[in-house]
C-alpha cells in the first residue's frame, strides 16, 4: 500500500457536496442491493423444525429489535410486556428473520396464532374507519383540496354546486365561486 493511492468514498454531509453522478451511483447500488435481498427471500421467517406446529403460515411473527442496542433495551422490554398482555408469545428459540440472521440470540421475536392476529387486524381497521368518519364525515373519504395538488397540475373543468364551470371563469371572477350568471 506504500505507493498506491487509496480512494475512500463516503456519503456527503450536505447536498452540494455530492455530485449528481455519485448520487445516482449510490441510488443504483441501493436499488440493486434491495432487489438482491428480495430475490434471496429477504424478510422470510425461519423457525426451528422441531416447532413444526408454529411455522409462519399458522403463526404471525414480529421482530422487536436487538438487545445488543442498550439505548433501545427499555423500549423493547416495554413492547414485549405489552404484547404479552395482548396474547403474544415469545417466539421459539432459533426463530430468525432472514434480514437479521446474523444477530444471533440477542434478537427479540414474538409470535401469535394467525386467527388471533386477524382479529386484531379487524379491530385496528375498525378503529381507523371510525377515525376517518369522525374526521371526514359519513363517507370516510378524504376530501380533495385542489390547492394541495401543486402548480404542476392543471384543472380544465371543475364542478361547483351542481353547475359546471371552467377555471377561466373562476379566475376571471373569484368572488362568484365559479357560479355562472
Amino acid at each position: 500500500m506504500a505507493g498506491e493511492d487509496v480512494k475512500v468514498e463516503s456519503v456527503a454531509q450536505y447536498p452540494d457536496e455530492l455530485p449528481q453522478e455519485a448520487a445516482m451511483r449510490l441510488m443504483r447500488t441501493a436499488i440493486e442491493n434491495a432487489e438482491r435481498l428480495r430475490k434471496m427471500g429477504a424478510g422470510r421467517w425461519f423457525v426451528d423444525p422441531k416447532y413444526s406446529n408454529m411455522q409462519p403460515p399458522a403463526y404471525r411473527y414480529i421482530r422487536l429489535g436487538s438487545l445488543a442496542d442498550q439505548s433501545r433495551r427499555p423500549v423493547i422490554e416495554m413492547q414485549r410486556y405489552q404484547l404479552e398482555q395482548m396474547g403474544w408469545l415469545k417466539a421459539p428459540p432459533g426463530t430468525r428473520n432472514s434480514l437479521f440472521a446474523a444477530e444471533g440470540e440477542v434478537g427479540v421475536y414474538m409470535c401469535i396464532p394467525e386467527p388471533a392476529a386477524r382479529i386484531w387486524d379487524d379491530h385496528v381497521d375498525k378503529l381507523r374507519m371510525e377515525e376517518r368518519r369522525r374526521r371526514f364525515g359519513k363517507t370516510g373519504q378524504v376530501p380533495v383540496d385542489l390547492s394541495q395538488l401543486g402548480p404542476h397540475v392543471q384543472i380544465e373543468r371543475a364542478d361547483v354546486t351542481q353547475q359546471t364551470t371552467s377555471i377561466k371563469d373562476v379566475m376571471a371572477d373569484p368572488k362568484s365561486g365559479g357560479k355562472r350568471r
